[in-house]
This record gives structure tokens, sequence and C-alpha cells, in this order.
């Protein structure tokens, strides 16, 4: 059955193994293909370095089917279900999201205060001329996304 995007009507794409997979004790990761160049991104749980590496190698599988394999993307990230990451995570997060070419921009959604504090104050020391956006939800994820890509 073809699913699709209740917001801006985009076929979405997903495998059963991005979805619902137990990469560690404390997370679990789910991942959709929205479109051509979206990929959607919402863990559940904690993230400790272990998990948040099988997160990103899976995160890397998934980019592999989007845009071609080899164009640029866009990724939301959907903290809704989200509970908390160390800070080892954290940076391995920052440092993998910089290192990868494709991905252009990141929108986060459903984040905390403190969180999106975080970002905003990380933002202003962003030399990867990667663009970095805060939505409230995935509604204006979605929508700014599409603003962003080529549709």
């Amino acid at each position: 059955m073809q699913q699709y995007c209740p917001i801006e009507g985009f076929k979405v794409f997903n495998k059963p193994e991005w979805t619902d997979q137990n990469v560690s004790d404390t997370l679990v990761a789910n991942y959709w293909i929205i479109g051509e160049s979206i990929i959607y991104s919402r863990p559940e749980g904690f993230s400790h370095l272990q998990g948040l590496r099988k997160v990103m190698a899976l995160n890397e599988e998934v980019a592999a089917f989007v845009s071609g394999g080899s164009n640029p993307y866009i990724q939301i990230e959907d903290y809704s279900f989200l509970k908390g990451s160390n800070s080892k995570a954290r940076k391995y997060f920052i440092q993998t999201v910089n290192e990868n070419k494709r991905r252009k921009s990141i929108i986060f959604c459903n984040t905390t205060l403190p969180f999106n504090i975080a970002i905003k104050i990380g933002k202003k020391f962003n030399t990867t001329n990667k663009y970095v956006h805060v939505a409230k939800n995935y509604k204006g994820a979605i929508t700014h996304a599409k603003t962003l890509s080529d549709y």
C-alpha cells in the first residue's frame, strides 16, 4: 500500500528494516523517505554513543536510496519521542552531520526549549554552509523542507 505525506501529498517510501529498529537497549531508529529528496528520522528513547553509531550507519543506508543515491538531500529530525542524549552522542551526531556532503540541510522539529536554544547558539558557529532550521512540528518541518527542495 502506497503511503503519502498528509501535509504535502508527497509519496512516502520505507522498508521494514528502517522502522522500529532497536539499535541499543535505550534507542529505537525510524526512517522514511518523503518525496525524492527528504529523509525523515524519528528516533525514540535515549541516545548513547553506541546506539547513535548504529543510527547513523542506518541513516547512510537510507540515504543510498534517496535523491538517486548521490544527489543532495534534506533531513528532518523529529524528536517527538527522543528522551535525551549524552554529550558523546551529541558530538558524534554533529561531526557525522557536518562530514556528510550530500546532506545540504537539516530541520529539527518537536524539540525542547533547551535544545532549541542550543541549536540557535550552534548555528552561530556553523562553518559547514549547511542550512540548520528548527520547526515547531512536522507540518512546519515538511513545509520548510518543500521550500528548500526542488519541488
